[in-house]
């Protein structure tokens, strides 16, 4: 890459942030270090930006490319948020076999079902690592594919409903994502990590250890949600999975 680029796209981010501050825009942000395989759209959905907000913001001409050691400016964020880069285990949705490898190709389910209004969502495992945060039909299924991919599953849900925590763990976010509302991120072992987003109002702060079954946050619809329910992720090594084949049935 060239080095004189960097420094420039580096600078141009320092400034918009500087500028933006001032402004009263927004009251604050980071410069998110890109990484290998993260994109500009990618890294917008990972903070709840459209990516030609991003773009606009960072002065980055289309088609938007960005490389390895860019600096992006992301407003109103505190911390570097993992990005769901595109890998051939992203692409599937599927947990990794016990060997690290995904499943062959021809194994993988290529829709996942939706539950109709009326039945309860069902996962996928027989021997779940994490347990339902909340109950309730699932209105939009997990997708990795076309133009508009859904790192996670909607679960429909009155307003107020307690979300439980999936698993034990860390609270390694508790705060508001711009377009997901009030978001609470979990850190468990094994490179796991679950998100907990639109809720009403989150329970914990950063930093929080939790159980099982712990009540994290209250079911709601901020951000952009247009009614009460939560957006639930599972991610393994910073990429988003299909939270459906770690929820029992």
């Amino acid at each position: 890459m060239d080095m004189g680029r960097r420094v420039v796209r580096g600078h141009i981010a320092v400034i918009v942030a500087i500028v933006v501050g001032l402004s009263g825009c927004v009251t604050g942000g980071i410069l998110h270090s890109v990484q290998p395989g993260e994109n500009l759209y990618r890294i917008g959905r990972a903070y709840g930006y459209d990516h030609l907000e991003l773009a606009r913001l960072n002065r980055i001409a289309p088609p938007y490319s960005i490389r390895p050691g860019d600096e992006i400016f992301i407003p109103d964020a505190d911390q570097q948020l993992p990005v769901n880069v595109i890998t051939p285990i992203a692409a599937s949705g599927a947990p990794p076999s016990s060997e690290g490898r995904a499943p062959p190709v021809a194994t993988r389910p290529t829709n996942d079902p939706v539950a109709a209004p009326g039945p309860v969502a069902k996962g996928y495992a027989t021997n779940a690592r994490f347990s339902w945060p909340v109950r309730g039909q699932m209105m939009t299924s997990f997708s990795s594919s076309g133009s508009s991919p859904h790192d996670g599953i909607d679960i429909v849900a009155d307003a107020g409903t307690p979300v439980s925590v999936a698993a034990e763990g860390r609270v390694i976010f508790s705060d508001r994502l711009s377009s997901y509302g009030n978001v609470v991120i979990v850190e468990h072992t094994g490179g796991y990590a679950t998100v907990y987003a639109h809720n009403d109002k989150n329970l914990v702060r950063k930093g929080a250890r939790v159980r099982r079954g712990d009540r994290i946050a209250m079911v709601g619809a901020s951000g952009r949600a247009r009614a009460p329910h939560l957006h639930f992720e599972v991610r393994k090594d910073n990429i988003a999975r299909n939270p459906l084949y770690y929820l029992p049935r």
